[in-house]
């Protein structure tokens, strides 16, 4: 057991020395950590009785160097280690630990690895190279998993609003490539809403020429410029 304090004993319901039989007679090491206006007499008292250790620190920073001590001086210790899935989407993590049929312990967690998350700030930009054809809004084959990277985060953050970007390069007239644009945008938007987002979260437009990433100076600069922005507007 590991007893963290920060400050005097002021609600305790059992003495020092009770603890301490207790501990005593069920086999329980106790370490403690003092940290800010502590008591160490009962701290130290706590552990040298229960065959433990005291540790003073005086910053947060020293916490991982006190716990890989405590850690060390474990006759068995385990490492338990976890293979995530490749999907950018929330995942969660529960585990039932049994080292015997009376120490029986859980753990539980998650992790996320989406695109876009709730918490990013509005205005943040997710750009996608979406190969359409030359003059088609046609969806390509390779577009399908970015749309179910972008569902998966639509999904995962209900309250999250987009704004669905197209551009192109500058090949063709400029008023064609604008309304160009504004279908590729349409069509990522439809096949949003075709996977079960509501139609309410998302807005389209089309820049057309006129937002170049890269000058227009040859074919690969070209595929860079016909790309669709993902904006978080909410």
């Amino acid at each position: 057991m590991i007893v963290f304090s920060d400050g005097g004993d002021n609600s305790s319901k059992a003495d020092k020395d009770s603890v301490i039989r207790h501990a005593r007679k069920h086999g329980v090491i106790i370490h403690t950590i003092a940290y800010g206006q502590t008591d160490e007499d009962i701290l130290r008292a706590l552990s040298e009785n229960t065959g433990g250790k005291m540790y003073r620190i005086y910053t947060t920073k020293e916490f991982p160097f006190v716990l890989a001590d405590i850690i060390k001086s474990m006759k068995n210790h385990y490492v338990i280690s976890y293979a995530p899935p490749v999907s950018p989407d929330i995942h969660r993590v529960s585990s039932v630990i049994a080292l015997r049929k009376d120490l029986i312990g859980s753990v539980n967690g998650y992790y996320d690895k989406s695109i876009l998350h709730s918490w990013d700030a509005i205005g943040t930009v997710y750009m996608e190279e979406i190969e359409f054809e030359r003059g088609s809004s046609i969806l390509p084959p390779m577009a399908e998993s970015i749309l179910n990277n972008i569902f998966s985060s639509l999904k995962s953050s209900p309250n999250l609003k987009l704004e669905i970007r197209g551009h192109t390069d500058d090949i063709g007239k400029e008023d064609d490539n604008e309304q160009l644009s504004l279908s590729r945008a349409q069509s990522v938007a439809g096949a949003l809403i075709a996977r079960g987002i509501n139609k309410s979260r998302l807005i389209i437009s089309g820049k057309g020429e006129s937002m170049p990433l890269v000058p227009n100076d040859s074919e690969v600069s070209r595929k860079k410029n016909r790309r669709t922005e993902f904006i978080i507007i909410q």
